[in-house]
């Protein structure tokens, strides 16, 4: 039996940013834990785009894959500019 490479995508990015961390999302009025993982900020090292990407922890379950841009406002940020 061979062992064959796994890509995992990752392979021409940097991480930039680690950190263990459970995300939610707010669903009918309240909050929904969707999981435990790591959450990083990769950075593509050719064209410097980045993206915010969790897995747990096993590693191999995908919580979270969103790109990221330069302009890009919080919530919390619109919130307070809104009055």
């Amino acid at each position: 039996m061979q062992d064959t490479p796994i890509s995992t995508g990752e392979e021409d990015e940097e991480c930039v940013f680690r950190e263990s961390a459970q995300l939610f999302e707010f669903e009918e009025g309240g909050w929904k834990g969707l999981g435990r993982g790591v959450l990083r900020i990769n950075r593509n090292k050719e064209d410097h785009k980045a993206r915010l990407l969790m897995k747990g922890h096993s590693g191999l379950h995908l919580l979270l894959n969103a790109n990221l841009w330069t302009g890009m406002v919080r919530v919390h940020d619109l919130q307070r500019l809104a009055g």
